[in-house]
């Protein structure tokens, strides 16, 4: 099969997930384009399924797809119950949605149908085939190295790269674009298998507790999925990779415990970076990064699939202006996920900002999201070996070439309030005040400034 697979396309996306499969997807609509999805493997291993809300519907009518749905392999998702800021349940019930109910995904399943959907439109679909490098070619286009599990190596010509490998950015962080974390959130989780072969409840369920926070679900198959949401430092302290460990903390919820009651543990704990993080850089001349590969969100948004779906239908419209000759398209569509972004991030200040239990917990603490820093205090930055060799280092709320103009602002010491108006003035205010504030507080913390 390999040595039959084209040897130039108009696209090439590394990737087969659901943003990979919506540009592809995407871009057959358009009908000129010749596409080709290399994801590295077979789509037939387990995935931790993922909730989507009734709004799902959109971007799957827009793509054509919105049947894949009704494949029989998915539990409807009646609404949401969450213990949060509060001891006490609260529920948004999917009944009143006017798109309907939610789903809870066979995430295998549903991946798998999606890269099908763009093979049954036209895309070419190679599974099992990893990318292993690429060159820029003198004509502009580049030249991408494929290599199947025997370890044989094919070339593939192609105009347009698109990122889609995920939150490991693979490509778009070879081409010189950096990560830059939010947080240091981590999901804990383990699947339950019941006897009699169904969950409770088509619920979704959340609940606080004081070294984070709970997700709990049911899956097809009669499954449920349970998941610890906990930074890097709570997980590290408390050995949460230990199921005793991680069974003692389940035991402590007033909720999620009973979800899974009488049911039998059925997989290892699966430990997986659930983290807030973006790209300085989405798009560059020939290439563009989507869907996780962009930007991550936080778990609790319930947005992953959704998001992944609308960001795969953008970039084919950027790459469709790109070829088009028009010079702003790329920076349009990186302008569009950027905002996204920091909408997304007011939403998530706000909704951790609800949680006012447990004052002393660190992890709460995190997301508290307190402004310490007074308007008047007095910055100073020196330069130095030693703090460029910090800073190089720092990759957490802006990139590091922020990072540095702020420091640079603080140079012979000035007011809080005059550094973040000047950041702004000069970064053209692409983030809140608040960012650049917390930017400043981080490196307080760092003693990188004084």
């Amino acid at each position: 099969m390999a040595n039959r697979f084209p040897s130039e396309m108009d696209v090439a996306i590394i990737g087969g997930g659901p943003a990979g499969a919506a540009t592809a997807i995407a871009l057959q609509q358009q009908g000129d384009k010749r596409v080709a999805i290399l994801e590295k493997s077979r789509q037939n291993h387990f995935r931790i399924g993922e909730t989507v809300p009734p709004n799902i519907r959109s971007p799957l009518t827009q793509l054509g797809i919105l049947k894949i749905l009704e494949s029989g392999k998915h539990l409807p998702s009646l609404g949401n119950r969450s213990a949060w800021g509060s001891s006490e349940l609260g529920f948004q019930d999917f009944f009143f949605s006017l798109q309907g109910n939610g789903w809870h995904l066979n995430r295998t399943q549903f991946d798998a149908s999606l890269a099908e959907a763009a093979a049954e439109r036209g895309a070419i679909l190679q599974r099992g085939m990893g990318v292993v490098g690429w060159d820029r070619l003198a004509d502009g286009k580049w030249s991408l190295v494929r290599m199947d599990p025997d370890g044989s190596q094919f070339q593939l010509k192609t105009s347009f790269v698109v990122d889609a490998t995920g939150r490991r950015s693979v490509f778009a962080t070879k081409q010189g674009a950096n990560q830059v974390r939010m947080d240091n959130l981590l999901g804990i989780a383990a699947v339950f298998e019941f006897e009699e072969g169904a969950a409770k409840d088509c619920y979704t369920l959340v609940e606080a507790t004081e070294l984070g926070w709970w997700y709990g679900a049911p899956l097809p198959n009669g499954r449920a999925i349970v998941t610890l949401m906990s930074d890097g430092q709570e997980w590290r302290q408390h050995q949460f990779s230990r199921w005793e460990n991680w069974m003692a903390n389940l035991a402590k919820t007033r909720y999620v415990r009973e979800l899974v009651a009488g049911a039998t543990q059925s997989s290892e704990l699966l430990i997986q970076p659930a983290f807030s993080q973006y790209l300085d850089q989405m798009a560059g001349d020939g290439w563009l990064a989507v869907g996780d590969a962009a930007c991550t969100f936080d778990p609790l948004s319930s947005a992953g699939i959704y998001k992944a779906l609308r960001s795969g239908i953008l970039a084919a419209e950027a790459i469709a202006g790109y070829f088009h000759s028009d010079a702003q398209a790329l920076a349009k569509y990186e302008s569009q996920t950027r905002r996204q972004f920091e909408l997304y991030l007011e939403d998530r200040r706000q909704y951790y900002s609800l949680e006012k239990r447990w004052p002393d917990s660190e992890f709460w603490q995190r997301r508290r999201f307190n402004i310490s820093l007074p308007p008047s205090k007095r910055l100073r930055f020196e330069r130095s070996h030693h703090c460029a060799s910090v800073l190089r280092r720092l990759k957490m709320y802006l990139p590091l070439r922020d990072l540095q103009m702020l420091c640079e602002l603080c140079v012979g010491g000035k007011q809080a309030s005059d550094v973040v108006a000047q950041y702004r003035a000069r970064t053209e205010s692409r983030v809140s005040a608040y960012r650049a504030i917390e930017a400043l507080q981080y490196l307080l913390e760092q003693q990188i400034i004084r």
